[in-house]
């Protein structure tokens, strides 16, 4: 099997408030250097890794991500077969003030 990635795009349709995301799962299946699959999460409407917020595999996640702006991109890379159950991520729209 060959590089599938999916791309999901989180975006308010209020320019004044900001993405904040949680991973409820998370079992992509290897450990760092993330052979099989790899989670990226970007500051952007595409992918530019001057706003790559993190990055993600195994099963090391963090708990929450904000993003500075109202659009979060998340992008979910796979390498062929993985033994992981994948993931699942919860997000909501928050206003500026509300973030901290």
């Amino acid at each position: 099997m060959g590089e599938t990635t999916h791309l999901i795009k989180l975006s308010s349709p209020f320019y004044l408030q900001v993405v904040r995301t949680t991973f409820t799962e998370f079992d992509l299946g290897d450990v760092c250097p993330c052979t099989y699959a790899i989670i990226r999460l970007f500051d952007s409407e595409m992918i530019n890794y001057h706003y790559l917020i993190d990055t993600f595999c195994g099963n090391d996640t963090a708990d929450v991500v904000h993003s500075s702006s109202s659009v979060l991109l998340v992008e979910f890379t796979t390498y062929g077969m993985s033994s992981g159950t994948g993931f699942t991520m919860d997000f909501i729209f928050l206003d500026i003030e509300g973030r901290y």
